[in-house]
């Protein structure tokens, strides 16, 4: 048995590799920015891929896809109808004083609602989307013989 690799995904120049983790297995928003805002070509498994390759997952209340978002409102609709309206955005800075925005959804009816908010790193999805899009069908797994 046999792992290949493909080294355009694994080799990377030396001034990128300053910023990457020692392992290049952990790799944070603040990481996947830091590529990002370099124009560095990437190919980053985020931590929630392999659990959102998962048919449970894709069908699943708490995947964000399959809710439904009014752009005019700035509001959210969980499949089982539950309503969030945008409350504020929160700012916070982690300990490399990267700073992260989220904005905050709160339930109309935080009493019966399955979740009382729903905190949204846009940037975040962007970058997801931005990876989906760029490469639709890539495999992080690797492959055996």
């Amino acid at each position: 048995m046999h792992i290949h690799y493909n080294t355009n995904q694994t080799t990377l120049p030396l001034e990128i590799s300053s910023f990457l983790p020692q392992d290049h297995l952990v790799f944070t928003i603040e990481k996947v920015v830091n590529t990002d805002e370099k124009e560095v070509n990437h190919l980053i498994k985020y931590a929630m891929f392999d659990k959102e390759q998962k048919r449970g997952y894709k069908q699943s209340a708490r995947n964000l896809a399959n809710w439904h978002y009014n752009d005019k409102e700035d509001s959210y609709t969980h499949p089982d109808g539950w309503y969030y309206r945008f409350h504020h955005t929160k700012y916070q800075k982690t300990q490399t004083d990267f700073q992260q925005e989220i904005k905050v959804y709160y339930a109309d009816e935080p009493e019966s609602a399955p979740q009382k908010g729903l905190y949204m790193n846009e940037r975040y999805q962007n970058l997801k989307a931005k990876e989906a899009f760029i490469c639709p069908k890539t495999d992080f797994r690797s492959t055996q013989d």
